[in-house]
């Protein structure tokens, strides 16, 4: 029985093109000067097809690296428009603050005046 499975697996190999021999280290038969490309044509093109979407993934993956100083402009103009706008929003903060301290400051002393009529007022009343 292992005699049949032995010729079964190497009928296997030798119809898959395959020229393999258990008694060699690497599986090959040591007759033949290398690994040679016998598979059929009809599996042929799958493994082109392989290498070539690899290759392609590969120079889509790292053209990136090439092509970085164009978003490199793009992203330092940013960065300056943003600081520029961050400071124009600090000047108009600070301004608006300045507004709202000077109609506080004119609201109390209104305050102050109103007060100082309402004592004077009361004043001469009781006079």
């Amino acid at each position: 029985m292992y005699e049949e499975l032995r010729r079964r697996r190497r009928a296997h190999h030798r119809s898959a093109g395959m020229d393999f021999d258990h008694n060699h280290p690497f599986g090959f038969a040591s007759g033949t000067p290398g690994r040679e490309w016998t598979a059929r044509p009809d599996e042929r093109w799958k493994d082109w097809s392989i290498i070539f979407v690899g290759t392609a993934c590969f120079i889509i993956g790292i053209a990136p690296i090439f092509f970085s100083h164009s978003s490199d402009r793009r992203h330092r103009s940013a960065v300056q428009n943003l600081a520029q706008a961050r400071s124009e929003a600090q000047e108009y903060g600070m301004e608006r603050r300045r507004e709202i301290r000077r109609r506080v400051q004119e609201y109390q002393l209104e305050q102050e005046e109103r007060d100082a009529r309402r004592s004077c007022d009361h004043k001469a009343e009781r006079k």
